[in-house]
């Protein structure tokens, strides 16, 4: 039986729509190259995410490969993060969960710096038994190193746990690795899915 939950942050429990979020700030045209520029150069990104190149140095390389967007990179980033809103049913959630008996752990691929940003608007982190964030480990997900890391710090049994995240890839690595898996696309629809799963205190 399932007893265990490990949650993804962004666009599960957090917010993170960074091209509305760059609209509010720049016209669309800017907004949109902004985008292009931060976090769709996925191959940067995943460096501030692994904690393997500082902050500054990564936005040294983004403003590099765009000069001319060099003052909205450092401009808009950091209140990106700053500005991030959990879902409204993130924390009933983990909440709900919690109190059901459910050991429940965070999983999250984020950079130290933006995580900082981000944390004192994670309301949820309370309910959460543990958290492993992707600059801690120098990894992000999908390797499975990742998956290894988190079940060996927490003590968790993959058969007995469920991971729920937005990207493919990363749900795929999860169930190659043997935890219970959950692509998450919408709040209502990860609990349909949830109740196919054996759980053990229902959902």
């Amino acid at each position: 039986m399932i007893d265990t939950f490990v949650f993804d942050i962004g666009n599960v429990l957090l917010d993170f729509n960074y091209p509305e979020q760059y609209r509010a700030i720049y016209d669309e045209q800017t907004a949109r190259a902004l985008a292009d520029a931060t976090v769709r150069n996925t191959a940067l990104w995943a460096e501030m995410d692994r904690g393997v190149l500082s902050y500054d140095r990564v936005i040294a390389l983004l403003q590099k490969d765009t000069p001319h967007l060099a003052q909205e990179i450092a401009h808009a980033i950091p209140l990106l993060y700053r500005q991030v809103q959990p879902f409204p049913y993130a924390k009933p959630w983990l909440c709900a969960l919690k109190e059901k008996g459910y050991r429940i752990y965070i999983l999250s691929n984020y950079g130290e710096l933006p995580y900082a940003w981000s944390k004192p608007r994670m309301d949820f982190l309370p309910y959460a038994d543990g958290a492993l964030i992707s600059y801690e480990v120098q990894d992000i997900k999908p390797s499975r190193a990742v998956f290894e890391t988190l079940c060996d710090r927490f003590a968790i049994d993959p058969k007995r746990a469920v991971f729920i995240d937005d990207a493919a890839a990363n749900i795929a690595a999860a169930e190659a690795f043997g935890l219970n898996a959950v692509l998450f696309t919408g709040y209502t629809a990860a609990l349909d899915a949830l109740r196919d799963l054996p759980l053990a205190y229902g959902v």
